[in-house]
């Protein structure tokens, strides 16, 4: 250090004192200072111990604690150690050579210190040793640096939680101990869910105080015993050794509570949550630490797909489960590559003359090993990873391009998604897939869900709208069992409203007279239709019983297993053919004759 001084001095003007100044501030720049002792090699405890100026500034102790003797050095530098330092200054005159080591102090004002050492020995001009020369170095700074990276290591930076790295070596130990010594353990992965509205509604820093405060709850809920990890965004691990599966359950339901339990950040709104936990147990699930975790992970997604804001334990069905989506995700990628998806057409009737009006155009994918695999299981599916818009692209350009093609210009209805609408395409989408196809704009209907008209309202209106420029029809479908007003209506430009199939079921003639029940619904729903000039399409006739009643409600249009299931269109030549009614009706005449019940919309709709 000392050299380094001296070159620096040596290029400055001035000569030795330009060499002492630049030293002093090379010394105060890089935090370092020296003491000296001298004396008989052979009695240190007589030697005088000089401190410089800059050793002295650094320490900040008061004047009368830098004394004459070895053990003011060890007092001040490495309180905690004495004999270590002693006996590396030991070592330094026994041998005459260097030597370096680290000391931890405590400063005047409290605080930690620091102190990195080289120590050389001192040799009169006879060679012979005469004292010990010491460089000390304030490495507080890097220390603490060091201190903060390995915390880092092993423990989440937001939240001062254990990370993954931690909770892995943690649970590897407790499972190798539990293997040993029996017992159990538990493993809870718990997922806020939907949290990615609050990032998005009150920004990131909200997001990250919001963390903060559900790891505080999350810990105040478990035992002192439990471990409590943050694994990921929004993503915590509680690990219970030596939990029964009740025990488990009781800490999961009392974690949904807490997390339910309104926050109030500071200068932020009231925000609600809710979560989902999967819960897995060594050894009845999982032979491992690794398996043990991927257990609890299976059953958290269990939970997820069945509406969230729950817990589940893990069972082997699940598994299973799991396997069969996998494999569904990886073979609907494929689809439509195969050409393993078709359309279907059910017709829709006017009640009276019992003849098509038009037809809605459903979903159906054939695979070579799952057989039929049913609208209800694979459009979420295709929902969740994104393949809704090509699939949806793909019903509305082949609809489109079969109903184009009808001699007789019957209106043809698709169904069409909240993720197509997210998408932000549609319109665009529609109207390339009209002008490629030549299909009348007023022959198109579109089929939306009263889900949609809450999300983006502003968005979703916009690209009504636009949709509706074209001269497309826009119907509300499942109207009644979702988000039903007169608001809506209002606000929304609809062209007709189709009644969902589980205000028909029960349809029957009152005992007394008097519509109530889903009778009084439909007619009201009917003559709501008509004050506001919509065309009203009552879905889900099974029964001629059903179509009766219905007729004499004033129903002019219908849809269901009565009149015809869903067939490819081959099934309904007389119809697009436009040929007489007489025809026509033919084509309906045997649609419904396997006697089979109208299954749920999922299982007739393309979304």
């Amino acid at each position: 250090m000392a050299d380094a001084a001296e070159r620096i001095g040596r290029a400055e003007p001035g000569g030795r004192a330009e060499v002492g100044l630049s030293r002093r501030r090379l010394q105060r720049r890089v935090r370092v200072g020296e003491w000296r002792a001298l004396g008989d090699p052979a009695s240190p405890e007589r030697w005088v111990v000089q401190w410089s100026v800059e050793l002295k500034q650094l320490i900040g102790a008061e004047a009368a604690r830098f004394g004459v003797t070895i053990e003011h050095i060890t007092s001040l530098l490495a309180p905690d150690a004495p004999d270590g330092l002693r006996a590396v200054i030991g070592r330094v005159l026994a041998s005459g050579t260097d030597a370096q080591f680290e000391t931890k102090a405590v400063a005047p004002d409290g605080t930690r210190r620091w102190w990195w050492h080289d120590l050389s020995a001192l040799r009169g001009r006879d060679g012979r040793i005469k004292g010990i020369s010491g460089l000390c170095q304030d490495v507080t700074a890097r220390k603490i640096d060091d201190e903060r990276l390995q915390f880092l290591a092993r423990h989440d930076a937001l939240t001062g939680l254990a990370n993954r790295v931690q909770l892995g070596e943690r649970l590897e130990a407790l499972v190798a101990e539990t293997m040993r010594g029996g017992g159990s353990v538990a493993a809870l992965r718990i997922d806020l869910d939907n949290f990615k509205m609050v990032n998005d509604l009150y920004g990131h820093a909200a997001g990250d105080a919001v963390l903060r405060a559900v790891a505080g709850r999350l810990q105040r809920a478990g035992r002192r015993t439990d471990i409590l990890a943050r694994v990921g965004g929004d993503e915590f691990v509680v690990v219970m050794p030596g939990a029964t599966a009740a025990q488990a359950t009781k800490l999961a339901v009392r974690l949904l509570e807490t997390v339910m339990e309104p926050l109030v950040p500071p200068g932020l709104p009231e925000i609600a949550l809710s979560a989902s936990i999967g819960i897995g147990l060594y050894p009845r699930d999982a032979p491992d630490a690794a398996g043990l975790l991927a257990r609890a992970d299976r059953a958290l997604n269990w939970v997820k797909r069945e509406g969230r804001n729950n817990f589940a334990l893990y069972a082997a069905s699940m598994e299973r489960d799991d396997q069969r989506r996998q494999r569904l995700e990886h073979d609907l990628r494929l689809a439509l590559h195969r050409g393993e998806l078709s359309l279907v057409y059910q017709p829709v009737v006017c009640a009276h003359r019992h003849v098509v009006s038009g037809f809605e155009a459903l979903l159906r994918w054939t695979h070579a090993e799952h057989g039929a695999v049913p609208p209800a299981h694979f459009i979420p599916i295709a929902e969740s990873i994104g393949l809704m818009g090509a699939i949806g692209s793909w019903v509305l350009r082949t609809a489109c391009r079969e109903a184009a093609g009808w001699p007789n210009k019957l209106k043809i209805a698709v169904n069409v998604s909240v993720v197509q609408f997210q998408q932000g395409r549609l319109p665009e989408v529609i109207a390339a897939v009209l002008q490629e196809t030549g299909l009348e704009p007023e022959r198109l209907e579109i089929e939306i869900t009263e889900s949609l008209l809450i999300r983006e309202t502003d968005r979703t209106l916009a690209a009504l709208r636009r949709i509706k420029a074209l001269g497309v029809r826009i119907a509300m479908d499942d109207f009644g069992t979702g988000y039903s007003s007169l608001a809506t209506l209002r606000t929304f430009p609809f062209d007709k409203l189709k009644v969902d199939r589980s205000f028909v079921q029960d349809l029957a003639e009152p005992p007394n007279g008097e519509p109530a029940g889903p009778l009084a619904i439909i007619n009201a729903i009917l003559g709501l239709g008509r004050g506001l000039r919509l065309p009203v399409v009552v879905e889900g006739v099974e029964t001629e019983a059903q179509a009766e009643i219905l007729r004499r409600c004033g129903c002019e249009q219908m849809q269901g297993y009565l009149l015809s299931r869903p067939l490819p269109i081959e099934n309904f030549a007389a119809t697009i053919a436009g040929t007489d009614d007489l025809a026509m009706r033919g084509d309906l005449g045997v649609r419904h004759s396997d006697g089979g019940r109208e299954v749920s919309r999922h299982e007739n709709a393309s979304n």
